[in-house]
């Protein structure tokens, strides 16, 4: 497996599996104090996740300052060079340029068949499961190159179903559910769609870092 690019992979780790366990036991005592330490694990990650999120915003604004001055700069700088080359060329060499008729290559789109894996999607890990989501995510939007800017929120719900939010900054952009059959839904705040009954990822395909 590849490695993972989601830095609080630990601490969502242990949230994910308290709930778990915290729905698995019938043990009042015992759900108390896993809640209680559920709390704490969720408060920790949520200060942390607070303190990137605001080094992170000052870092990209920062570098979007840079990138801009580095884009005027060789706009300016690409625009003379080609200003001056094609008045040497058009005085010196081609006094008397003629037409060309140029040929048009069309577009050739490759579609590669990717194999994909029995996957046993009743009993899926954490990084699977946020794969599934974001594997679909990316099918509603091919737009999508890197999922640096997005999280994930996994977690078990009251009816022992894993559900996945995927946000963006601090807005939730999807929402979908595995049910106990292991089937995917997109969640939209009126409707219940199913868009998978069964693994469908192809094998080479990960949750990509934009520095890849």
């Amino acid at each position: 497996m590849a490695k993972t690019t989601n830095p609080y992979w630990r601490e969502e780790s242990r949230i994910y599996h308290l709930e778990l366990e915290i729905a698995r036991t019938s043990n009042p005592q015992k759900k108390r104090e896993l809640g209680y330490l559920l709390e704490k694990e969720k408060t920790a990650l949520q200060q942390r996740k607070w303190r990137d999120r605001e080094a992170r915003n000052y870092q990209i604004k920062t570098i979007r300052k840079t990138r801009r001055r580095k884009i005027v700069y060789y706009t300016c700088c690409i625009a003379g060079i080609i200003i001056v080359s094609f008045f040497i060329i058009s005085k010196f060499f081609y006094p008397n340029v003629e037409k060309l008729d140029l040929e048009n290559h069309p577009a050739t789109n490759f579609i590669t068949q990717l194999t994909k894996s029995e996957v046993d999607t009743t009993n899926l890990t954490r990084e699977q499961v946020e794969k599934w989501a974001y594997y679909h995510l990316k099918l509603e939007d091919p737009t999508i190159v890197s999922a640096n800017h997005y999280w994930f929120d996994v977690r078990i719900n009251q009816v022992r179903e894993v559900e996945v939010d995927i946000f963006m900054e601090e807005v939730a952009v999807a929402n979908y559910v595995v049910d106990a059959n292991g089937h995917l839904y997109r969640m939209t705040a009126s409707d219940k769609k199913m868009v998978a009954n069964k693994w469908d990822v192809p094998e080479n395909f990960e949750i990509e870092n934009a520095n890849d």
